[in-house]
């Protein structure tokens, strides 16, 4: 279970959305799903090199209690940070938290 406090950092859930502009034009959007207490971690060292064999993009990590239907399709916005998930691990169902693997745009 998690500690108190130990998710400080409130992450919005975004997710894909097909809009037209002016000209008819497909356009891709971002919406909000929901808002979430997280915690973000800047991957350093050794868990970055691991996190990178596995995917090279891979910059942090983010904790966050588990829910269903979080995929990589979504992205996280932190502030005015974009955080694009790259993978959720599935450490199985029993778990309480979950660990996005995320990388940043720049």
């Amino acid at each position: 279970m998690a500690r108190a406090g130990m998710l400080r950092d409130r992450m919005a859930i975004q997710a894909a959305t097909e809009a037209q502009d002016g000209h008819g034009q497909a356009i891709l959007t971002w919406a909000t799903t929901s808002t979430r207490w997280a915690r973000y971690e800047p991957l350093q060292g050794r868990a970055l090199f691991e996190a990178q064999q596995v995917d090279n993009r891979i910059t942090a990590r983010v904790l966050m209690r588990r829910f269903a239907g979080l995929t990589p399709q979504h992205r996280l916005l932190f502030g005015t940070r974009i955080l694009n998930i790259v993978a959720v691990p599935d450490a199985g169902y029993r778990q309480p938290m979950l660990a996005v693997m995320v990388s940043e745009d720049t």
